[in-house]
């Protein structure tokens, strides 16, 4: 029994290495339901196929069974030719895997191969979009006349589901086209597969590469150009545009460009880019640019320029050389001129004289007094210019004068005249000079300035005088209208007055407040005295924390002799000295005053001072002593006579009734 279930187990681990190793889905299949198209049969190797050799096995039953083999060598695939094979038939179907003596053997397949048609994978060749409506496009196979059922997924960009849609075509070799309803402003993912319609085994083709469907591009490039001088006959032109915004741009953009660089191409060059610049070298002539960016579903507006011709202003010397060589073909260009840079008709061929192209040009298509521009370019696929030239066929006078005629800085002597060119489809003619009329009165100077110029400074000018300037151009047939302006110099040399007004209101604010600032001044010395300060000499401040002691204030004394005559204009002789009670009361209740408001201030302060009593009761506005009130008459009439101190420290002697008093010091 053990032996039986491990012979089971031996047997299910070689038929399971067996089946690892040995080829799976065998299909046979051809592209379309036409009768002579062969067949192609397929397989998957097993997990060490890349090492073994594969023969097909198919066998027929036709009266008895018919069997043939094809060697596929190491490839997993092989022709089956419609002729050695009978398609309306049941055929059986196999693969044999073998390297060395190891051998495997695919599944059997039975089919009836005329009901094997898988179609390739449909390729969408183009989509558009407008609004919430998406359009697909592409081929059905080709040959093919029988319907077909074409399977469309779509999913928004993201999402894992998809949405299905079904369409049966006629199998028509024709463009197939399908619109499928999808929000707006939405990115989204669409692919298509398909099968014959009228057979009785469903064989789907494999699914189209996913597709990605952006929003339509809104706005058109916004481009940028710089071009070159022209060197060696060409002009290098360098173009830069914007890249659309990234929900536009899903699935890729290109940059189609369209450049017409002469008249006499047969058609624009065309150029398709995936970056967002580009250099190309350009002829002089004028050059028109279209770029367009494309997406997956359409195309953006185009932005459509032209870049400026190179013109000159005069004509080359060797230009003439250059139009004598008759070997090469050669494109003339003629540009009938409305600007500066702007161009009107433009009249173009093809000959190797180009002296004869141009003057067949100048008999048939150009006009009396209206400037052109010729270009000769050679070479087809790469044109270079070899001569350019401004011509008129008939010349004039200019028809109006230089607008926009200005005068500024204008000073007492001199001032700057400009202007501005006068127009091409004015002047008539090649301009050799501006003319400047300049009058003083019955006085005219004149002045000729280059025709490349647009100003000039009038000097030497006569202050406050008014001058008229007439400008003009001059061609070589003459000179055309003027165009006036006046010119009134300033009065006062260097000054204008303008200036005066400026100097006025810088000044006058100065000097009114240098004014108002004495007045106040003047006025607060009038009504505000200062209160006279005292003169201190010698003044030396102890320091309380390190002495202890404190010396009294020491007073200097100077004897003072005062006589007072009572009698008014008599000859009584004035008593002694020695017998005037007065004065010895006087000069002791003084001396004793002073001493005491000396000492009192000297122990307050700790400063050795000498000060008038009598200034500090006035500095304080104390009241005069009580005992001086109650003193009697003499001591009222030595009141009378005490020292003042006022204006600066200046003693004045009050004498009430009191005719005469000296003083001696």
């Amino acid at each position: 029994m053990k032996f039986r279930v491990l012979l089971m187990m031996l047997l299910a681990v070689v038929v399971d290495g067996a089946t690892v190793e040995a080829p799976s889905d065998l299909k046979c299949y051809k592209n379309s339901t036409e009768m002579d198209e062969d067949f192609t049969c397929t397989w998957r190797p097993g997990a060490s196929g890349e090492n073994f050799n594969y023969t097909l096995h198919y066998c027929v039953h036709v009266m008895g069974i018919s069997c043939k083999y094809i060697d596929a060598g190491r490839s997993h695939n092989v022709l089956l030719v419609y002729e050695w094979v009978i398609t309306g038939k049941e055929m059986h179907m196999w693969v044999d895997a073998h390297m060395g003596s190891s051998k495997y053997r695919s599944a059997n397949f039975t089919m009836v191969l005329k009901d094997q048609i898988r179609y390739d994978a449909p390729h969408i060749k183009s989509m558009s979009r407008s609004s919430g409506n998406l359009t697909l496009y592409w081929k059905n196979p080709p040959r093919e006349k029988e319907a077909i059922i074409n399977e469309i997924q779509f999913r928004r960009e993201g999402e894992q589901s998809w949405q299905n849609d079904t369409l049966e075509t006629q199998g028509e070799n024709k463009l197939e086209e399908y619109t499928l309803t999808i929000q707006k402003d939405a990115v989204y993912e669409v692919r298509i597969k398909r099968r014959a319609k009228h057979l009785r085994t469903h064989i789907w083709s494999a699914w189209s590469n996913a597709s990605k469907v952006p929003i339509e591009i809104h706005n058109q490039p916004e481009v940028k150009w710089n071009v070159g001088e022209l060197k060696r006959g060409v002009r290098l032109l360098k173009l830069s545009w914007t890249a659309p915004p990234e929900a536009e741009s899903v699935g890729g953009v290109k940059y189609m460009l369209s450049l017409v660089i002469t008249t006499c191409q047969r058609k624009p060059k065309t150029i398709s880019r995936t970056t967002t610049q580009y250099k190309i070298n350009v002829t002089a002539s004028a050059v028109s640019v279209t770029i367009a960016a494309v997406n997956n579903v359409g195309e953006s507006p185009k932005q459509i320029f032209t870049v400026p011709a190179q013109h000159l202003t005069y004509c080359p010397k060797d230009q003439v050389d250059h139009l004598k060589e008759k070997k090469r073909k050669k494109c003339v260009e003629m540009y009938e001129l409305t600007g500066d840079t702007s161009t009107g008709s433009v009249y173009s061929s093809m000959s190797k004289n180009a002296t004869h192209a141009l003057n067949e040009i100048k008999r048939k298509e150009m006009k009396d007094f209206v400037r052109y521009h010729y270009f000769v370019h050679i070479g087809a696929s790469e044109p270079q210019t070899i001569a350019l030239c401004p011509i008129y066929k008939t010349e004039g006078v200019p028809t109006q004068g230089p607008p926009n005629v200005t005068v500024a800085e204008v000073t007492y002597n001199s001032a700057l005249v400009s202007w501005h060119p006068i127009p091409i489809t004015h002047q008539q003619g090649f301009l050799k000079n501006y003319v400047l009329y300049i009058t003083r009165g019955n006085d005219t100077n004149v002045v000729n300035v280059s025709q490349f110029q647009t100003n000039y400074t009038i000097q030497n000018l006569t202050p406050g005088t008014l001058y008229i300037v007439n400008v003009a151009g001059e061609t070589a047939m003459g000179v055309g209208p003027n165009t006036t302006k006046e010119i009134l110099l300033n009065p006062l040399q260097g000054v204008s007055g303008w200036n005066w007004v400026i100097v006025g209101l810088v000044v006058a604010p100065v000097v009114l407040t240098i004014f108002c600032s004495f007045i106040v001044k003047r006025l607060k010395h009038k009504l505000l005295p200062e209160i006279p300060t005292p003169m201190i000499t010698d003044t030396r401040a102890n320091n309380f924390r390190n002495d202890e002691q404190l010396y009294p204030a020491e007073e200097e004394l100077h004897p003072v002799i005062l006589v007072h005559d009572l009698q008014d204009k008599s000859n009584i002789p004035p008593p002694p000295l020695d017998q005037s009670p007065l004065l010895e009361e006087c000069e002791t209740t003084l001396c004793e005053d002073e001493d005491r408001e000396t000492q009192i201030d000297s122990d307050a302060f700790g400063l050795s001072l000498t000060l008038n009593p009598d200034y500090k009761r006035q500095t304080l506005g104390l009241p005069a002593p009580l005992e001086l009130t109650e003193h009697s008459h003499e001591q009222a009439e030595c009141e009378a006579t005490t020292p003042v101190y006022r204006n600066g420290l200046v003693f004045e002697l009050k004498v009430e009734n009191a005719s005469d008093i000296r003083t001696q010091l």
